[in-house]
């Protein structure tokens, strides 16, 4: 299978590559043009020759990510060789249940963050564009007929979040979604109330271990109490699922994920 039958796979099916494509070689010569860098640390192709290309791979996996760019790198033989190094990201989406003041306030955020977003609720005056980012897919309809047509959309880059009006829909969403397995699932709520639709969905037979995969009461613990503050701790939450990573401090985590000149160019 060639690269790019390899990429278009890979899109499919929600992958993080890095794609290494050679622009110029130090040298005159035939040899590979493209190598992929799967996360689990397999390759695929070639540039230029094998010990190059181990030296670009060495010199990547120092690297953290800041977007496309075009790398130099000299070779043994005294020679310069240019690498367009981007990398293939599966869109992210998020389907939020329910059309208030925190789904309006987490859609803005999301939209921040390149998430495609889909917003349900059965209300027409909370299911309108004006409420929500351009390019928002609003669906006005009933929850039961919007979680059936969505539940098919649900992949390993989307992220589900319910937040209507009331534990009747939300034991409805959770109801006919049981068995789909995004990668985040939130619910907003008490504990109290939480602990009861739980217990409603086991008397249904519904696994714990499918419950499990719900973050509820969902969001961060930063203190949150306004609709912006709690949307930002759901924000927060969302993320960190899906880089598959612990909230905590940079000061304390061991690898910094955002370089130093990514962060001093924002001050």
């Amino acid at each position: 299978m060639g690269c790019y039958e390899i990429l278009a796979r890979a899109a499919q099916n929600g992958e993080v590559i890095d794609v290494l494509t050679l622009v110029a070689c130090p040298e005159d010569a035939a040899g590979g043009r493209m190598l992929l860098l799967h996360q689990d640390g397999r390759q695929d192709g070639v540039l230029w020759r094998q010990d190059f290309t181990e030296k670009a791979v060495a010199y990547i996996r120092e690297q953290s990510w800041q977007g496309p760019k075009l790398l130099h790198l000299e070779h043994d033989t005294g020679g310069c060789g240019q690498i367009f190094w981007d990398r293939l990201l599966p869109a992210r989406k998020a389907i939020i249940f329910g059309a208030g003041h925190i789904s309006r306030a987490l859609a803005q955020m999301l939209s921040l963050l390149d998430f495609e977003l889909i917003v349900v609720d059965d209300r027409p005056e909370f299911a309108t564009a004006a409420w929500f980012p351009a390019g928002t897919e609003i669906m006005c309809q009933d929850f039961a007929k919007a979680t059936l047509q969505l539940a098919e959309r649900i992949d390993a880059q989307t992220a589900v979040v319910l937040a209507t009006r009331g534990h009747q829909h939300d034991l409805l969403c959770l109801q006919l979604l049981k068995g789909t397995t995004p990668a985040y699932m939130g619910m907003l709520g008490s504990r109290r109330r939480v602990a009861a639709l739980f217990r409603q969905l086991a008397d249904e037979g519904v696994s714990e271990k499918w419950m499990a995969r719900i973050q509820a009461p969902i969001g961060l613990d930063l203190g949150a109490q306004t609709p912006g503050e709690i949307a930002l701790s759901i924000a927060a939450e969302i993320l960190g699922v899906l880089q598959k990573k612990n909230a905590q401090s940079l000061r304390l985590a061991q690898e910094v994920w955002h370089g130093r000149n990514a962060a001093e160019k924002n001050l």
